[in-house]
């Protein structure tokens, strides 16, 4: 059942409904596994927990991304690109 109803609350988080899906996917997180038997608050901090599996390879990214010129400077440490190399 897992492997129909993941990737089914992953498209409906999608629509362009609201920002980044918030509040459609965790509704329907609830909603499609309180059919299968799974109580209201573990359907709930399921979906919190895709969320969190998402959000944290994101932050590490853009941590990179904002702090980039630092990190390339730790590991060239003062090597300088030629480009006529």
């Amino acid at each position: 059942h897992l492997m129909l109803i993941v990737p089914m609350i992953h498209i409906i988080g999608i629509i362009p409904v609201a920002i980044n899906g918030i509040g459609l996917r965790e509704g329907a997180f609830v909603y499609f596994f309180t059919q299968m038997g799974v109580s209201i608050s573990q359907a709930f901090a399921l979906s919190l927990l895709f969320r969190l599996g998402s959000l944290i390879p994101s932050l590490v990214g853009g941590c990179f991304y904002i702090f980039q010129k630092q990190i390339l400077s730790i590991f060239v440490d003062g090597f300088v690109f030629d480009p006529n190399f």
